[in-house]
């Protein structure tokens, strides 16, 4: 090793002499000083020249002696496609960055070019770009998304105008390499693209077809061209064996298209049907056995047909999700199927001055419809009321569990209060499954002797309720809790309470009450399992006379008064 630093170091000595005037290394002290500074900056550069040039020599020999290292190893000895196969399994990503993993290294660029599912995922892109990708993907199903990044909202007015926006254009340039290959897709997501557009390119079958989600920005005008004037065919010429899962955003897909077949999931937002009935709906919906999840938001449709209502059985739907729609259509849609397997239901509808909540959701025809909802499960309940003068008053209420917090959500307006109210307790209570129900909040309930009685009898049925919370509520509620006659008292098990009011409560009926409710407790004969109240909140405009907090105190262990 010393001989070769000598060696290496004689070699160094002459190149310096090579490199550097003759007499440099000799300097003559008696020369000008600058003349020095100059002949000796010349040899440090030459150095540091030879030094830098050596080292990046040096370096690029270790990497190929490492590199010619690495290819003798056991693992370095399998062909491209194994680890094409081991990346495959190995990768969790959704989105895999081909250009970045080809640029690593030599055998990172074989290995992505052997993995045909890295180039399968089509995001937008030139032409010539999809190109590439479809033939590095080899015969691999195609994810095509093509979503339009330079969105802007542009004014519907000029949109109508426009024969083909430039989204449209790029899109067509597109379809150039994808439409030979339509027997490949497997999903689908086009946004932005006009019916126009892309109903003349999907022409043939397209039998791997999983997914299709189609969707025109808010900000477009709702497009009546499904199909458009001249299309004498069904999108994918009517032969989609795989779809399951559909999702039309503002675009109008004939309910006889065959893509409604056999569906999984099924989504339609603001889409105008045009001539279609609820009865061509629920076609759909018996031609979907296996659908999970439904979802349908502005949708409009006529109402059904007169005559005999069939019964649908959808066995495996889990989800149900609809607002904005005609409530004849609504119930129509609600009292014709069974859904057993139903754990979750979100409806939201616009109620006109003579229509009820009951009108949408068939409370009364509530043999297909308990059998849906029933296994709802409902732990926790919110109501939600919110009255103003002149303009529209809603109410929404949630429902859940811990896994599924809003396992239930209705939510409805109208001009009129009583539409909203109208027989909502007795209907929520009888229809939907609140033995389990322990937590209840009410909100804002109006000052009413019908609704407070349809309350109590909300209550009766919450035998294992546990808290209570009334908000902004009327200042006689209390009473609802009282025992009444020979029965025990409305939610046995309550043990905490909350009361907030903007009028003042009357202390004697909170008194009344919690006595009442004790005295059930005391005659353990009478009413079995029976819980004393253990908290009371309450928040007043006013302080409780002092005799009252007196009274409280010696009847509810924990208490909290606050003025409001």
């Amino acid at each position: 090793m010393d001989a070769a630093f000598w060696q290496i170091r004689q070699l160094v000595d002459e190149l310096v002499q090579q490199a550097t005037p003759q007499g440099a290394h000799k300097i003559d002290r008696s020369r000008d000083s600058e003349e020095i500074f100059k002949l000796l900056d010349h040899k440090i550069d030459t150095l540091t020249s030879f030094r830098d040039r050596v080292d990046a020599y040096l370096q690029n020999a270790i990497i190929e002696i490492k590199s010619h290292r690495n290819q003798h190893t056991p693992i370095s000895r399998f062909p491209p496609e194994i680890y094409s196969r081991i990346f495959e399994f190995a990768c969790t990503e959704a989105e895999v960055d081909c250009g970045s993993i080809m640029l690593v290294s030599k055998l990172w660029r074989d290995i992505a070019l052997s993995t045909p599912s890295l180039w399968t995922r089509i995001n937008g892109g030139s032409a010539e770009f999809i190109a590439t990708c479809i033939l590095r993907s080899k015969n691999a199903p195609l994810e095509i998304e093509l979503p339009d990044f330079d969105s802007e909202e542009v004014d519907p007015d000029i949109l109508i105008a426009m024969a083909c926006t430039p989204e449209e254009q790029r899109f067509k340039e597109q379809m150039a390499p994808l439409t030979p290959q339509i027997h490949r897709w497997r999903c689908l997501t086009l946004e932005n693209i006009r019916p126009r557009h892309f109903w003349p390119e999907f022409c043939m079958a397209a039998p791997q077809l999983e997914m299709l989600d189609l969707a025109l920005a808010s900000y477009y005008p709702h497009d009546t061209e499904a199909p458009p004037p001249g299309a004498l065919h069904d999108l994918f010429a009517g032969a989609t064996p795989r779809l399951r899962s559909l999702r039309l955003g503002r675009i109008s897909v004939p309910l006889t298209s065959s893509i409604y077949r056999g569906l999984e999931n099924l989504s339609i937002i603001a889409v105008d049907l045009h001539d279609a009935t609820a009865d061509d709906f629920l076609d759909v919906l018996k031609a979907c056995p296996r659908l999970s999840s439904l979802q349908l938001n502005t949708v409009q449709m006529s109402g059904p047909t007169l005559g005999p209502q069939s019964t649908i059985k959808l066995p495996r739907l889990s989800l149900i999700d609809i607002s904005t729609m005609p409530c004849h259509a609504i119930r129509h849609i609600f009292s014709s199927i069974i859904s057993p397997s139903l754990k979750g239901l979100s409806v939201m509808v616009d109620l006109d001055d003579d229509e009820a909540i009951h009108d949408a959701l068939p409370f009364d025809m509530a043999a297909n419809f308990m059998r849906t909802v029933e296994n709802i499960r409902i732990d926790r309940l919110l109501f939600q009321f919110h009255a103003s003068r002149g303009g529209e008053d809603f109410f929404n209420v949630v429902g859940g569990n811990s896994e599924t917090p809003s396992a239930l959500y209705l939510w409805s307006t109208s001009s009129s209060l009583d539409s909203l109210l109208r027989g909502l307790f007795p209907r929520i209570s009888s229809t939907f499954n609140l033995r389990d129900l322990t937590a209840l909040s009410v909100v804002g309930l109006p000052e009413s002797d019908t609704i407070l009685t349809d309350f109590r009898q909300l209550l009766v049925h919450c035998g294992e309720l546990r808290r209570l919370t009334l908000k902004d509520c009327w200042s006689s509620i209390p009473i609802s809790l009282r025992r009444v006659g020979a029965d025990g008292p409305p939610c046995p098990k309550l043990s905490e309470l909350s009361i907030s009011s903007s009028t003042p409560i009357d202390g004697w009926d909170l008194i009344e009450m919690v006595r009442t409710r004790q005295a059930v407790l005391e005659n353990s004969q009478e009413v079995e399992d029976v819980t004393a109240l253990q908290v009371l909140r309450i928040t007043n405009p006013r302080p409780l006379d002092e005799e009252v907090v007196q009274a409280l105190r010696g009847l509810v262990p924990n208490i909290e008064l606050k003025t409001a």
